[in-house]
């Protein structure tokens, strides 16, 4: 079993040599986010994804058209 050390050596080995310091901050990130994600599917902590698409339309409708301002004065 690979540990984190050695997944984040592979991951920077895997970057160009000229790579900048916010690339390999980004990648490092977005694996991390990655391994968090998968041990939320793995302990069931997950919506599905109708009540995703539930929730979206729900959202978008507060979004919806407003009464166009009145100018007064």
């Amino acid at each position: 079993m690979s540990t984190v050390k050695t997944e984040a050596i592979k991951l920077v080995q895997g970057l160009p040599d000229d790579c900048t310091w916010d690339q390999v901050v980004y990648r490092v990130y977005l694996r991390a986010q990655i391994e968090k994600g998968l041990a939320d599917v793995a302990a069931g902590r997950v919506v599905p994804h109708e009540e995703v698409k539930k929730q979206v339309s729900e959202w978008l409708k507060s979004f919806g058209p407003k009464e166009p301002a009145t100018n007064s004065g």
